[in-house]
């Protein structure tokens, strides 16, 4: 296996997770229960805070040294504008860019429609990483309100914003002009597959009408 292969298994390996996390919410909002609704709860935004953290580190997969010191700097605060701050100043195209699955073209070329709206953006991530702190916490008996805000969201509706997020979108790796085409259920196969942009032509779409 080539350090180019390793570092597609990698990231699938880092999305399968991601898929893991997004069943135990599932299972728990149709009714999987530890019998006590905060403990449920808790678990749910547990692996939400997991999902969103696997999400911020997997464009580094390719670059060990700074996965890890990115990691290391993060895990010292829990402050979500900052590490999202920092994350971009080591890879400033981490966050994945959610895709429309290919339409062929008569040239043999595929074109590739950006999503517009129905995912978790990068302002939405910071709210529910946070929001996710919160509700970690130990409640503090003698306060009026434990909680900043209600989420925008309900859990649901969180969960799928996620999921359209990732479920098909172009991930740019650290220190690198390569990176992958990533099908998160890709049918026939089981699980995560990914492809080099160099395999299907990339058709950019023009912010002009």
């Amino acid at each position: 296996v080539t350090s180019y292969q390793q570092e597609i298994i990698q990231y699938c390996q880092v999305m399968e997770e991601v898929k893991i996390r997004s069943a135990v919410i599932h299972s728990i909002l149709k009714g999987v229960t530890f019998g006590v609704k905060q403990i449920d709860e808790e678990c749910i935004f547990l692996n939400f805070r997991m999902i969103l953290e696997l999400i911020a580190f997997g464009s580094m997969v390719a670059n060990k040294r700074k996965y890890t010191s990115a990691y290391t700097d993060f895990r010292k605060h829990w402050h979500a504008r900052r590490m999202l701050r920092d994350l971009e100043l080591v890879n400033p195209d981490f966050y994945p860019v959610p895709l429309f699955p290919p339409i062929p073209q008569p040239d043999g070329s595929k074109h590739l429609d950006h999503l517009k709206d129905g995912f978790i953006t990068k302002d939405e991530f910071v709210e529910l990483y946070e929001y996710c702190g919160e509700m970690l916490h130990a409640r503090n008996p003698y306060a009026a309100s434990t909680l900043t805000k209600p989420p925008r969201y309900e859990l649901d509706v969180w969960i799928t914003r996620i999921q359209e997020l990732l479920s098909f979108h172009r991930a740019k790796l650290v220190d690198t002009n390569e990176g992958w085409l990533v099908i998160m259920n890709n049918e026939g196969v089981g699980r995560v597959t990914a492809l080099p942009f160099q395999a299907i032509r990339i058709h950019r779409i023009s912010d002009e009408p």
